[in-house]
């Protein structure tokens, strides 16, 4: 789940008068997101580069075609990344069941707000990605270090790692005499009170 933060990095605050342009080269534009679409490695690149000038240009009076565009040929997590930045400065009405931005909103305020929004990025001389980043928090799994931990220790001893090396491995990262001790006298109350009973009287 993503949430914007309640203080954005880039609040929409009044920022002289700033002049929208429209898009130079909406074909180059265009082969860039098809670029998107089949190359992960070059879209963050790419995105920091074509999406300020598609929300631009859309202001300005371009087609809001290249916006839905840019946020249909991105997948997962990247595409609601897009969703979330170009909600954040276009002042257009969303549809949610086309997910699509479709027309310019009549709400005077709203639309102010948006291209305030979109003046304060610019002025603040972020990438789309370092807005994300400084802005959008996510809900992350934490990590399981425990089985992280295991899983690497099996992996060592099938592949000559003893298990004298495992134990020292242990030290080196930060574990204690005393919670070894601890952890082998835990270990041994479990195997005793698994134990049957006449394995133990025999014991």
């Amino acid at each position: 789940m993503y949430e914007t933060a309640r203080n954005p990095v880039c609040s929409p605050i009044p920022i002289g008068v700033y002049m929208f342009n429209k898009m130079k080269d909406t074909g180059a534009v265009k082969a860039d997101l098809i670029t998107v679409q089949g190359n992960e490695n070059s879209t963050r690149k790419l995105l920091n580069k074509r999406v300020p000038e598609i929300v631009e240009g859309v202001i300005a009076g371009d087609n809001v075609s290249m916006a839905n565009m840019t946020v249909r040929v991105c997948v997962g997590h990247r595409k609601r990344e897009m969703f979330i930045f170009l909600n954040h400065c276009l002042p257009f009405d969303f549809d949610k069941d086309s997910m699509k931005f479709t027309r310019k909103s009549k709400d005077e305020k709203f639309v102010k707000i948006k291209e305030d929004n979109f003046r304060a990025f610019k002025e603040s001389g972020m990438t789309v990605f370092g807005w994300l980043d400084a802005n959008v928090k996510t809900d992350k799994k934490p990590v399981n270090y425990a089985s992280r931990i295991t899983n690497a220790v099996k992996s060592g001893l099938k592949h000559d790692l003893s298990q004298h090396d495992a134990i020292i491995a242990a030290f080196d990262g930060g574990l204690t005499t005393e919670t070894i001790l601890a952890v082998l006298d835990e270990i041994a109350r479990r195997e005793a009170e698994e134990m049957p009973d006449d394995v133990a009287d025999a014991a």
